[in-house]
């Protein structure tokens, strides 16, 4: 557990140097931190998308194999759903709450 904690602080202390230095970079203009938020949304979009895709799948292969076993498990498909609602509203959600 004490290598994991200190791996994430080692991982957000590079990410604050790094984020210090690009803005020092830039100059203290108040631009510099626009091609980092399109790289953000581009990801985003594409994880949505690619997540969509994957779910989907796993969907079809967990109803192929609960009819295979002749067993109906409402407790994985209601995950299965609500997985999918949280991919796919999920980052509009946040958009929404931090007001971007």
């Amino acid at each position: 557990m004490k290598k994991v904690r200190a791996a994430v602080m080692a991982a957000l202390a590079g990410a604050c140097a790094l984020l210090t230095t690009a803005a020092l970079a830039a100059g203290g203009k108040a631009d510099w931190v626009s091609s980092g938020v399109g790289v953000v949304e581009d990801t985003t979009a594409g994880l949505m998308k690619l997540g969509a895709q994957v779910l989907g799948g796993g969907v079809v292969v967990v109803a192929i194999s609960l009819a295979i076993m002749q067993k109906f498990d409402v407790k994985v498909i209601a995950i299965l759903i609500a997985a999918g609602i949280l991919m796919i509203f999920g980052p509009d959600m946040i958009y929404a709450l931090m007001g971007t």
